[in-house]
C-alpha cells in the first residue's frame, strides 16, 4: 500500500463554518483583540463570519477550563479581514484584561459552542461534498498560555483527521465521487486532558468532497481505524470500485493528514490501485512540506522560499558587524506574486535566513552561487503567502563560511493594486525586460497582452473583469513593475486544463541574466498542476534570444456549476482596449512570424 502521511496538527486558522451578520462592536482601549495568521484544513485562512468561542482564566485556574466560573465564559468573536471582533450578547461583555495588571490565559474552540463545555461529542458533517460542510466539520482548539498582552495571536491546532485521496489515469469525460464506508462519525473530545478519540457505535458513510481540482477527494473523520482495501468506494461513471490492495488497517489519529495515491487500471477487469510511485514521505501538514519533528514554522501562510532547507524557530542572532549588503530586489508588492532577491557579493556563504520583522521564525535555504567576474550570485525567491501583509518588513541575513552571521537587510515593500478573483497566476522577474505571461485557458481562449480579457456581465446585473491585469515593460518601456498577473474571478472560472506560458518578447539588456518565477493560485491554494512545478521557476541567460513560448506547468480546475443569476449575459463581452504598444508588439510579433514561414 503506497500512502503519505501528513501531519495534520498545524497551527490552523478555523473553517469557515458560517456566514455571520452579527453585530460587532469597535474594542476600547483596555480590551484584548485576537488574531490568527496561520492555515486551516480546508481553506488557507479565516473567512469573514468565521465564529469562534473564547474563554479567559486567571494564573490561579492552573490552566484548567470550567464550564462556568472562569474569568470569562464562552465569549463569541466573529473573524472580520484578519481580527476577531466581539459579538454583543445579552449578559457578554468583550474580554479585557484585568486592571490590576494580572495576566489571562485563554481557551478558544472552533466550531463556537452556544454552550461552554469541556467533554462531549463533536458529529462531522455525513456529507461533505460541498466545501462549507467540510469546514464545519473540522473541530479546532487552542490553549494560550498566561500573557499580560493585549494582543494574542490564536494558534488553532486540528483535532480529528483528514483523509485526501488523488486517483489518476481515469478515462476523459467520466465522473468520480468517494465514499467512505461505515465510519465513525462522533468524536468524543475533552478539552482539559486534550483528548479526541471516536466514540460509541453510531456509523454512517461519509461523502468525500472534491478539493477543487480534478480527482483529488477529502474528509474530515474522527480518529480511526482505515482499511483502504474495504472502507472507500470510488464511483467513476456508473461503476463502483473497492481498492485492490492488502486488506489492512491505518489507525488515523488526532492532528494527522493521510493521503493516498491511487490510479485506475484498465483491464480485465477493470481496477483501482494504490499508486505505485515513488517512496512514501512522511511530513508535516501546513501548505509546505516540514520534516518529522520540526516545529511549523510560525513564517507557514506568510512567505516562502524555493527550495527550502529546515526552518528554525527564531530568526539567528547576528555575530558579523556588517549589515548583508549589494541586495536588490523589486519594491513592489503584488498579492499573490512572488519577489526574486540577488545578492552579489565578493564574500562566500553558505546559507540565508530569511524572516519577518517583529515575528519568529524564520526560512533557511543554501542557494548555489553564480561566479561572474570574480564575484558570487546569490538568488533567492520568495512566495508570498495569503497572510502576507506589505506593512511587513522582510529580513535577510547570510552565514558566511566562518559561521558570522550578517546583521539583517532590511526589504520595504509599495503594495500595488490588482483585480481580484478565484484564480490568480503571476509571474515576476528579477530585471527590467520584456517578458509575457499567457494563460491557455480550457475553451481555447488566449490570454496575453494582445488579448487582455475584459469584462462581461451577469444575468444578476453584475459585472466582472478578468484577464491580463498587469502587463510591464511593454516593448521594452521600461516601467519596473517586472510583474505580470492575469485574474479569473470564481463566475468566469471554467472547468478543464489551463496552461501557462512565459515568453520572453523582447531582451531589453542580452547583456544581463534574467531570472522568473511564476506562482498559480485557485481560491487562495497553490494549484497542484498536472504538468510542470508550481512555483515554476527559470533563467534567461546572458543573451537570451526572444520568442522562446515556454510552457511551465498545466493545471486541471474542477469549478462549481453557476446558478443562473452568476451566469453570463449573452453579448456582454467588452474586451479590455489595448495600449498602441500592445498594438505593435502585436504586429511585430506578427511580421516575424511571416518573415519566418518565407
Amino acid at each position: 500500500m503506497m500512502k503519505k502521511v501528513f501531519m495534520f496538527a498545524v497551527s490552523a486558522m478555523m473553517l469557515a463554518a458560517c456566514t455571520s451578520n452579527e453585530e460587532v462592536v469597535n474594542p476600547s482601549s483596555d480590551e484584548v483583540r485576537f488574531y490568527s495568521t496561520m492555515t486551516r484544513a480546508t481553506d488557507t485562512r479565516f473567512q469573514n463570519g468565521d465564529m469562534i468561542s473564547i474563554s479567559a482564566m486567571l494564573p490561579s485556574a492552573g490552566n484548567v477550563l470550567k464550564e462556568s466560573g472562569n474569568y470569562a465564559d464562552n465569549i463569541h468573536y466573529v473573524y472580520r479581514s484578519g481580527v476577531f471582533e466581539f459579538v454583543p450578547e445579552p449578559g457578554k461583555q468583550a474580554i479585557k484584561l484585568p486592571a490590576d495588571g494580572t495576566g489571562l490565559a485563554y481557551y478558544a474552540v472552533y466550531p463556537s459552542q452556544d454552550q461552554l463545555k469541556t467533554q462531549g461529542t463533536f458529529a462531522v458533517q455525513k456529507d461533505q461534498r460541498d466545501t462549507i460542510a467540510r469546514t464545519k466539520s473540522d473541530f479546532c482548539t487552542v490553549l494560550k498560555p498566561v500573557s499580560t498582552d493585549r494582543d494574542v495571536v490564536l494558534d488553532f491546532w486540528h483535532r480529528l483527521s483528514r483523509i485526501c485521496v488523488n486517483i489518476i489515469n481515469v478515462p476523459a469525460g467520466q465522473a468520480v465521487t468517494m465514499t467512505l464506508k461505515n465510519m465513525n462519525y462522533e468524536a468524543a473530545f475533552d478539552l482539559n486532558a486534550n483528548s479526541y478519540a471516536a466514540t460509541g457505535t453510531n456509523k454512517s458513510d461519509i461523502q468525500m468532497g472534491d478539493m477543487g481540482t480534478t480527482r483529488d477527494f477529502e474528509a474530515i473523520l474522527p480518529p480511526q481505524a482505515f482499511n483502504l482495501a474495504t472502507d472507500i468506494i470510488i464511483t467513476i461513471g456508473n461503476k463502483s470500485y473497492n481498492v485492490t490492495t492488502d486488506p489492512t488497517s491505518d489507525t488515523f489519529l488526532s492532528g494527522w493528514e493521510y493521503r493516498y495515491n491511487l490510479r485506475y487500471v484498465s483491464g480485465e477487469p477493470d481496477r483501482i490501485e494504490p499508486d505505485l510511485g515513488p517512496d512514501p514521505i512522511v511530513v508535516r501538514f501546513g501548505g509546505d512540506i516540514y520534516p518529522w519533528n520540526t516545529a511549523l514554522n510560525p513564517l507557514d501562510g506568510i512567505i516562502e522560499v524555493d527550495d527550502p532547507d529546515d526552518g528554525d524557530d527564531t530568526f539567528p542572532t547576528p555575530t558579523a558587524d556588517y549589515v548583508l549588503y549589494e541586495v536588490t530586489y523589486n519594491h513592489q508588492y503584488l498579492p499573490g506574486g512572488s519577489n526574486i532577491f540577488t545578492i552579489d557579493t565578493d564574500k562566500t556563504f553558505k546559507r540565508f535566513y530569511i524572516g519577518i520583522k517583529g515575528l519568529s521564525g524564520c526560512l533557511v535555504c543554501s542557494p548555489e552561487p553564480v561566479v561572474r567576474n570574480g564575484r558570487n550570485i546569490y538568488t533567492i525567491t520568495v512566495v508570498y503567502g495569503p497572510n502576507f501583509n506589505p506593512d511587513m518588513i522582510m529580513l535577510i541575513s547570510g552565514e558566511e563560511e566562518n559561521g558570522y552571521i550578517t546583521l539583517p537587510f532590511e526589504a520595504s515593500f509599495i503594495p500595488v493594486p490588482i483585480i481580484e478573483g478565484a484564480i490568480n497566476v503571476n509571474l515576476t522577474f528579477s530585471n527590467a525586460k520584456d517578458v509575457d505571461l499567457h494563460l491557455y485557458m480550457p475553451d481555447g481562449e488566449h490570454i496575453f497582452y494582445s488579448h487582455r480579457g475584459g469584462t462581461v456581465q451577469l444575468e444578476n446585473g453584475k459585472t466582472v473583469q478578468y484577464g491580463l491585469d498587469k502587463d510591464s515593460n511593454a516593448g521594452c518601456n521600461i516601467d519596473n513593475l517586472n510583474n505580470e498577473n492575469i485574474v479569473i474571478p470564481a463566475e468566469l472560472v471554467q472547468s478543464g486544463t489551463y496552461r501557462v506560458v512565459v515568453n520572453m518578447f523582447s531582451n531589453c539588456n542580452p547583456n544581463t541574466a534574467t531570472s522568473w518565477n511564476v506562482v498559480a493560485w485557485y481560491n487562495e491554494e497553490k494549484i497542484t498542476p498536472r504538468s510542470g512545478r508550481n512555483p515554476a521557476s527559470g533563467v534567461y541567460p546572458v543573451g537570451a534570444s526572444n520568442g522562446d513560448m515556454t510552457t511551465v506547468m498545466e493545471f486541471t480546475i474542477n469549478a462549481p456549476a453557476l446558478n443562473a443569476p452568476s451566469r453570463v449575459k449573452a453579448g456582454s463581452f467588452v474586451p479590455t482596449p489595448l495600449s498602441d504598444m500592445d498594438i505593435m508588439k502585436f504586429e511585430e510579433e506578427k511580421f516575424y512570424k511571416e518573415f519566418n514561414q518565407k
